[in-house]
Parts: structure tokens; C-alpha cells; sequence
């Protein structure tokens, strides 16, 4: 290779390099926000209607669990009304839904997929006399103060809130724990954070809560596989944010195995994909012409699949002493820096999270494997690139029967 490939070589792994150093310091400086101590809503009368909306498939052991937790909300129950969207299924989830007093809508479709779930529930519920819409996946189990939460927030005028959404099962095993750890991490240094310095929060497909009004106005468009990104982005580009409710809390089932996880990733890589090819370029370019930060900081939100695949690419530039490449030494002595810095922060950051969300002990012997699990997003994301295409849904199956008790006793937070 001549000397003026070599120099166009290394230029274009600078150009790589210096892409994800920027894009990771941004998330990062914006993360350390999340570090200080959330803020509570000031307590506002209940008033608020809530329709509460679960799509459900095949979910007969999970969802009466939901439910139980549901009615135990510190919220005036002739203000709550339940619906369970029985989505192609073929166990008995409406039956368990009807008996224990939720009202059921059956949809059976040859369009698979929790959007489309979604917006056969909200084509009925809009009609009701609610003031707002909550959704949560049948596998949840919701804390008591949840909805009064949710009504504070409403009282400051928020028309789309995120809830933070925990582990159900944290130690079922190291995949079930490194979700934890993710979820932990994520809820501080990137919803809470971005809330505070009045950026969007992301939508989490669970523990959500919709103005009836704005549901009204925008109808439920997301379809894609990762149909809570991409209602996200609708909002960032409608000018939207969404508020974050750090009190509000939603517990989540994960898989235990890696291959359940690797499938439920995968799904989730394949619809991010999706929604940054059909809407990051209209989000980028109105981001330009309107100079609008919130909307380019939604874009850099859609860019994580790709900087799952650029950030090895910059690796490279590690070897570029060794093979020669016409960079200054300067610059590749800074970017060891660089790298060196932003290889320690992945791993101190989630211990000092762990550590301001009171988690239990027995999680921090998990951090080596979450590492681990960190690392297999990288061939995760390669292979929904090439599948990204793919619409076919698949569900992730949820068998783990836990009381709103027993979950609530793995963590700290509400030892009292």
C-alpha cells in the first residue's frame, strides 16, 4: 500500500474514532447528571381517569399477578378502568382477565406485533371517558403508587410520562442480573439524566402513560418492531417530550437464559434499525434547518446500533503505530488517553449507580458478567443489520408466577 493510501486510511479511522469518542462523551457527561438525587412531584388531588391498558398473548400465568397488583394501587378505584388486549391467543388469558374484573377486547389478526396489539386496545379505549391511557406488558407487576404518581405529573401539565421500569427477576441467573444492572444503569444515567437537563426520556414499552388528548391528536402510527423508539421519535419530531417519573415504579420479567435474551435483543436491534433508517434522516435534516438540539440529540439516540458496530472499527487506530499509517503521534498518544478513559468509565459508572439506588449486595458479584453480556451487543447488532428487514415478531416467553411482595423484598429501595 503507497503512502497516499496509507495517509487516506488512517484519516478515515481518525474520522471513525473521533465520531464515536464524541458521541460517547456526549452520553456520558449528560450521564453523570443522572447522578444527583431524583426529585419528587409535589402531591396533587387525585382526579385523573385511568384506562389501563395490557396487551397480552398466551399470558394466562403472568397476568393474574398483574392485576392483583393493580388492585392494590393507592388510587381511588372508581378512577381505574382495566382492559386486557387478548392478542391471538389461544390459552386462557381473557378468561383469567374477565374473572378477575378486567374487560377484555379479543383480537384475532394475521398481523403479529405488540403496535399492532396497541392499537386495536387504544381504538376502543379513546372512546371511553378516561383522561388518560397507561400500558404495561402482562408480565408486570406495578408499585402501589404508581398511578398517583402519574397523576402528579399530569397536574404539572405532562402529556406522555415513562415510569422507571425494574427487574422482576434480578437473580434468576447472570443474563436475568445483567438485565438488572442494565436497567438500573439506564433509569439513572440516561432517563433521569436526560430529564433533567430537558431532553426526551425514551419510551420503555411498559409503564407509560398518555394524555387521552395527545393520543387523540397522533392516533398510535408505531408498528415497528421497537414501536416504543419509534413513538419516541413521532414525539421528538412533534417537538414533544417525554417526562420522566423516576417514583413510579413498573417491574419487567427478563429472560434467564442467553438464548431467550440473545432472540429478545435481537428483536430489539432489528426493530432500532428500522426506525433509524425510516426516521433518522428526516429527524437529522429538520434537526439542521430548525438548529433544534432536542431533535439532533434524538438522532444521536438512534445512531447507538451503528456505534455498536463503529466503536471496534475505532479500535483499529490502536494499531496504527504498527502498520505505519500517516497519523501524527500526538494524535494517536491523545486518543490511547481517550481510550483508556472511556474504557474504565463503563465499569465504575453502573457500581456508583448500584450503589445511589440502594440495590441489593448480592448484585455487584454480577458486574464481571454484565461486561460480558455488554460485549454480545456487538454481534447482536451486526446480525439486525442484515435481518433488519425481517417484521416477523416473536414473543418472549414469561412463566415467573412472583408476587408484587416477593419482588419488592429483593430490593433495598423498599425495605422501609
Amino acid at each position: 500500500m503507497d503512502d497516499a493510501a496509507l495517509s487516506l486510511l488512517g484519516y478515515v479511522l481518525q474520522v471513525i474514532q473521533w465520531t464515536c469518542l464524541g458521541t460517547v462523551l456526549y452520553f456520558y457527561i449528560i450521564g453523570f447528571v443522572g447522578l444527583c438525587k431524583p426529585k419528587s412531584v409535589s402531591r396533587a388531588t387525585p382526579t385523573t381517569r385511568f384506562a389501563i391498558l395490557i396487551p397480552a398473548h398466551n399470558e394466562e400465568k403472568v397476568l393474574p399477578l398483574l392485576l392483583e397488583s393493580l388492585k392494590g394501587q393507592r388510587y381511588p378505584k372508581q378512577l381505574i378502568r382495566v382492559y386486557v388486549v387478548a392478542d391471538n391467543c389461544t390459552d386462557g388469558t381473557a378468561m383469567v382477565a374477565r374473572a378477575l374484573g378486567a374487560k377484555v377486547l379479543e383480537r384475532s389478526s394475521p398481523l403479529r406485533g405488540k403496535g399492532y396489539a396497541l392499537k386495536f386496545g387504544l381504538d376502543h379505549v379513546l372512546r371511553t371517558g378516561c383522561d388518560a391511557i397507561c400500558i404495561f406488558d402482562a408480565d408486570n407487576l406495578v408499585d402501589p403508587g404508581f398511578l398517583q404518581v402519574m397523576n402528579d405529573h399530569l397536574a404539572r401539565g405532562a402529556q406522555v410520562i415513562q415510569g422507571r421500569v425494574e427487574t422482576k427477576n434480578p437473580f434468576d441467573s447472570w443474563v436475568s442480573a445483567s438485565y438488572a444492572i442494565s436497567f438500573w444503569v439506564s433509569n439513572r444515567i440516561w432517563q433521569l439524566a436526560r430529564a433533567r437537563i430537558g431532553l426526551s426520556s425514551i419510551l420503555c414499552g411498559t409503564g407509560m402513560c398518555f394524555k387521552k388528548d395527545l393520543l387523540r391528536f397522533t392516533g398510535w402510527p408505531a408498528m415497528s418492531l421497537t414501536e416504543d423508539l419509534e413513538y419516541s421519535m413521532i414525539l421528538i419530531s412533534k417537538g414533544l417530550n417525554v417526562v420522566w417519573a423516576h417514583d413510579a415504579v413498573v417491574y419487567d420479567e427478563k429472560p434467564a437464559t442467553f438464548w431467550m435474551s440473545w432472540r429478545q435483543r435481537l428483536r430489539w436491534l432489528r426493530g432500532k434499525w428500522q426506525v433509524l433508517f425510516s426516521m433518522g434522516p428526516g429527524l437529522f435534516v429538520d434537526a439542521l434547518i430548525e438548529r433544534n438540539w432536542k431533535k439532533m440529540d434524538g438522532v444521536l439516540v438512534l445512531l447507538q446500533p451503528a456505534l455498536l458496530l463503529l466503536a471496534p472499527l475505532s479500535g483499529l487506530l490502536g494499531l496504527v503505530s504498527s502498520a505505519n499509517l500517516k497519523v501524527s503521534p500526538d494524535i494517536v498518544r491523545y486518543l490511547k488517553w481517550e481510550n483508556m478513559i472511556l474504557g474504565v468509565l463503563p465499569y465504575v459508572l453502573p457500581a456508583i449507580v448500584m450503589y445511589l439506588e440502594r440495590v441489593p449486595t448480592r448484585a455487584y458479584i454480577y458486574l464481571p458478567m454484565y461486561t460480558l453480556f455488554c460485549v454480545t451487543w456487538v454481534p447482536i447488532a451486526v446480525v439486525g443489520l442484515v435481518l433488519h428487514r425481517q417484521r416477523d415478531w416473536y414473543r418472549t416467553p414469561h412463566k415467573r408466577a412472583i408476587t408484587l411482595e416477593q419482588c419488592s423484598r429483593l430490593y433495598y429501595l423498599h425495605d422501609g
